[in-house]
């Protein structure tokens, strides 16, 4: 009997899960123009991915069109976005070099083309994160400083009325 249990419990999550999952679509798509946006968003990105593999793998000399690059991004990130390893390291190598073979390219240059693209993927989102960090991060040790060495409030709780706190959340 516990096996009949067992597969009645999951049986029973899994309905969970449907129900769950029914209420967070149902959710979005009260938002119709967010939706909207969200997809052309994500499409644009898409775009974009594509668009800087093409030119890695261009200029490592490949000669693969634009259309079969769209491809081999929608698929190997995809394959590559399956939970095997940790980002997909090593999966989405093995997706473009097999891709590439098959389209007719040199398996090598889609690893390549892969890798090149990881790091400069890494390199700019880096970059850009130092532009974000270091500005903000400034502001933030230079308020903390000041409320540590004068006692005073935070500038979010000088903005509130004289007498009240803030809620704890």
């Amino acid at each position: 009997w516990s096996a009949g249990n067992n597969w009645n419990e999951t049986l029973e999550q899994a309905s969970l899960a449907g129900d769950s999952l029914d209420r967070a679509l149902a959710d979005h798509f009260r938002h119709p123009a967010e939706m909207l946006l969200a997809f052309l968003l994500s499409l644009g990105n898409h775009m974009f991915v594509a668009a800087q593999v093409y030119v890695i793998g261009r200029a490592f000399g490949d000669r693969l069109g634009a259309a079969d690059y769209l491809g081999v991004v929608t698929i190997a990130h995809t394959v590559s976005s399956l939970p095997t390893t940790p980002g997909g390291i090593g999966i989405g190598e093995a997706a473009y070099g097999s891709l590439f073979t098959l389209l007719g390219a040199a398996g090598s240059l889609g690893v390549a083309t892969c890798i090149t693209y990881r790091l400069t993927s890494a390199a700019l989102s880096l970059l850009g994160g130092l532009f974000l960090l270091l500005p903000a991060g400034r502001g933030v040790r230079a308020e903390l400083a000041r409320v540590e060495l004068e006692g005073a409030p935070a500038a979010e709780d000088s903005a509130l009325p004289e007498g009240s706190k803030r809620p704890v959340p």
